[in-house]
This record gives structure tokens, sequence and C-alpha cells, in this order.
């Protein structure tokens, strides 16, 4: 998700003179070569505006994508765009909150997920035959792996930002 600074079609872009093909292909083709596909949105179609009183434009420049992939494991998304803002002529949406209420202290959520992971298996090995721990260990162990997961993929991030920053 974010704001791509391209429009996909000539509706997209509202006031202003339409964009040509050649404009649009580059970013249509790259859709298509790696099927994304735009998530079901609600509120404001157009993201974007050009704070330009005399001469507005108005454009779908913000999305969010996801692939048949993610609809052949059931999981389904949306998006909803907000009107754009006296301080920012894009449309504000969510990400931030969610990435807050996800995301947000990562190795500690993980650290604890595993502790609780491995304090369970370890009350599982002294009473074997307990249906509460036996039963509550797949959930901790797929919550610490999530979480394991999520914060492999931050730190990978984060290097990746260095690398481009720092490096060569």
């Amino acid at each position: 998700m974010g704001d791509f600074n391209c429009v996909k079609s000539p509706e997209e872009k509202q006031l202003a003179i339409a964009p040509t093909w050649y404009e649009l292909k580059d970013f249509m083709d790259c859709c298509a070569v790696l099927r994304l596909l735009d998530v079901p949105t609600t509120g404001c179609y157009y993201t974007w505006y050009s704070n330009n009183e005399s001469n507005p434009v108005w454009c779908k420049l913000d999305r969010v994508f996801y692939n048949n992939e993610w609809l052949e494991v059931g999981l389904h998304c949306g998006a909803q765009f907000n009107p754009p803002g006296c301080l920012s002529d894009h449309s504000p949406g969510a990400p931030k909150a969610f990435n807050t209420q996800h995301y947000s202290h990562i190795s500690t959520r993980a650290k604890e997920a595993d502790l609780a992971m491995q304090d369970a298996q370890n009350q599982l090995e002294s009473n074997p035959r307990d249906v509460m721990f036996r039963e509550s260990l797949g959930g901790l162990r797929r919550k610490a792996v999530f979480l394991a997961e999520a914060e492999r993929h931050f730190f990978y991030q984060k290097a990746k930002i260095h690398y481009l920053k720092e490096g060569d």
C-alpha cells in the first residue's frame, strides 16, 4: 500500500489533461506482471488533489493491492480513503494506527510470546495429561511463530533501508 504517484487509467485523473498511453503503460504493465489487484475501497475515490484553486486536479494515487494468493488462502481485505485534510494533499488512512496496534514493540512481543510458549511446554511436561495445556500450546506456538516472523521482516526491512541510505 502506498502513494504510487501514478494512475492506471484516464478515469483516475480528473480536471486535467488526460494521461497518455505512454504515461499509463509502465504502471499498468507492472501491476499485470505481478498480478496485483486493487483491494475493494470505500470512501473517496480520488486520494490526491493539487491544492491549486484556479486549476484543481484530482487523482487516484494512493492504493492498496492484493493478489490471488491472498484470496486462495482466505485473506480478505479492504481500504477506506478519507477526504484529503488541511495539512496534507493525500487522503489520510489508518495504516499508522494499524502498524502501531499490530507491530509496535515487535521484539518485546515476540520474546513474550516465545516465553509463554516455553512456559506452557514446561507445564505440559510436568502435567502431560492436562488437556488445557495441550490445547493452549498450539495457539501459543502459532502466535510465537507469527511474531518471530514479523520481527524478522521488520529487521530485514530496517537493514534494507540502512543499506539504501549508507551502502554503495
